[in-house]
């Protein structure tokens, strides 16, 4: 697809596509320097607890719009020695390779981190590092398709200096990484906005759902099954008794597309659920011939989160109600 802009008016044919007349395309490895990282040895204690930020992949999968990732476990001087781990410097664009790909972040200070990473300290006389994170978010898919590996997908480091990128001019790359914040910046007064409303939401519900207070001059009885008293009059059942409970399917990352193409359904993932509850309207598609009829969700559906592969495991258990585009 071609990369427009109101303003561009020439483009010209390179291997990667139609691109503006005045970009260029380079090899990711010409644009910056290409590192991984090391887990230190957990059974040492004189490695932990230290000043400088480590990281994993699962700890970038908590962030959705966050570009600066400063690190939570800090490791010590002694075990980035031991270990023969790279400090990374402000600025470096992290991308996790495996487990899962694509993810990227742009490290805040100077930090390490596992073998989970191909991170790129850019050339900065070349690109920047926030237009340089923007164009890998757009690419993660791209991404995928270059993994290899037997026992689990990974993402070299010879494959990913290999791929080409459209490269405008510095000045044309701080523009677009602006706009881009800008609206990132957005996003997320958006989401904290939407977190108060569903705590808000949360609070009533308890106020007269758990705890009962617009019921409390009514007669109560108590519940041998939830082990408290209720308002006469309810019932208490197993929800397999009011509702028909399916499980989703387990798809391959082939599967999976970011754009609707001939044959896809919509596909409603982890991706579409809030931390804690509510629906993102953030969709990808799936087309496969291993879909079973009984998987197939309509709007109004309630879907509840069974797996989170970040860190703090915030999506499971979370509701949310299907809303389709």
């Amino acid at each position: 697809m071609p990369v427009r802009f109101r303003w561009e008016k020439n483009f010209k044919d390179t291997e990667i596509g139609k691109i503006p007349k005045d970009w260029e395309v380079r090899k990711i490895g010409e644009i910056g320097t290409i590192s991984g990282g090391s887990t230190p040895s957990t059974r040492k204690k004189d490695f932990w607890n230290g000043d400088i930020p480590w990281i994993t992949p699962k700890d970038l999968a908590e962030f959705e719009y966050i570009y600066i990732y400063r690190g939570e476990r800090n490791i010590t001087d002694k075990a980035v020695k031991e270990c023969s781990l790279k400090i990374f410097p402000p600025g470096t664009v992290l991308l996790t390779s495996r487990a899962p790909i694509g993810y990227v972040a742009i490290a805040g200070t100077h930090l390490t981190t596992n073998q989970g990473f191909r991170n790129i300290i850019p050339k900065e006389d070349i690109v920047e590092s926030k237009f340089l994170y923007y164009l890998l978010k757009n690419l993660k898919d791209y991404l995928l398709s270059l993994a290899g590996g037997s026992t689990f997908p990974e993402l070299t480091a010879a494959a990913l200096k290999e791929v080409n990128i459209p490269l405008p001019s510095l000045p044309e790359q701080s523009r677009i990484a602006t706009v881009l914040s800008w609206f990132d910046e957005l996003i997320e007064v958006k989401k904290k906005q939407n977190e108060i409303l569903e705590k808000t939401a949360m609070a009533i519900f308890k106020s007269w759902f758990i705890d009962f207070e617009p019921f409390k001059d009514e007669e109560f009885v108590y519940s041998k099954k939830l082990g408290r008293k209720i308002p006469k009059g309810w019932e208490v059942k197993p929800i397999g008794d009011i509702a028909d409970i399916q499980k989703g399917i387990s798809y391959k990352g082939s599967e999976k597309f970011n754009e609707p193409i001939n044959g896809s359904y919509i596909f409603i993932t982890l991706d579409n659920f809030i931390r804690g509850g509510g629906f993102k309207t953030e969709y990808s598609w799936i087309k496969s011939k291993r879909i079973k009829k009984h998987q197939f969700v309509k709007e109004g559906d309630l879907i509840i989160a069974l797996t989170d592969m970040t860190q703090n495991a915030r999506v499971v258990g979370a509701p949310a109600i299907v809303v389709l585009p």
